[in-house]
């Protein structure tokens, strides 16, 4: 099911491949629902060394953002689709009410903004923070310094959210340029 029908992509998965995603994907939660200062530690481990270094470990947690919103899209316009996430359908439910369809859309935007960025040599740390904190605002998750120290380890702010409102982010500056009708 996570290779999508690709022969290679299943054996950079098999063994500790899948573990290891896993365990990217448990940390990347983890981080999204506490502090910013969590986002910006987890990316100074991430973006450590050289853009070649850390290239391969920014990859990687890239493609899990993407199975995320992947699932995330499948619960939100209610295909009939396996879930990657399947475990997480919990959390996977609670991205849906919260991002689909125009917060996936922007979170997307911010991905590719990354990797046009990586292309011309920009750090790799500041686009993994500006990327993190936009996933994190989209999900409505905008920590403040005083819920720096209140915060624990829960998934709350990314889980089930019954009532939720769809994402009130603010809206890229190119699209507030347009000229309006």
């Amino acid at each position: 099911r996570l290779a999508a029908g690709a022969p290679g992509r299943a054996l950079d998965q098999a063994g500790e491949g899948l573990a290891n995603r896993r365990a990217i994907r448990d940390e990347l939660l983890s981080i999204l629902s506490g502090p910013v200062g969590g986002i910006f530690a987890y990316t100074s481990k991430l973006c450590s060394g050289s853009l070649q270094q850390c290239m391969p470990r920014l990859e990687e947690t890239i493609d899990v953002l993407q199975d995320l919103l992947r699932d995330a899209a499948v619960v939100g316009s209610g295909a009939q689709l396996d879930l990657i996430h399947a475990d997480r359908r919990d959390v996977i439910e609670g991205w849906a009410r919260r991002l689909w369809p125009t917060g996936i859309v922007r979170i997307q935007d911010a991905m590719t903004e990354l990797q046009d960025g990586i292309v011309v040599n920009v750090m790799g740390k500041t686009l993994a923070d500006q990327l993190l904190t936009r996933v994190q605002a989209e999900l409505g998750k905008v920590p403040t310094q005083e819920s720096a120290s209140s915060s624990s380890s829960s998934s709350s702010a990314i889980g089930p959210c019954p009532g939720s409102t769809p994402s009130t982010a603010p809206a890229r500056t190119s699209d507030r340029t347009a000229p309006h009708r």
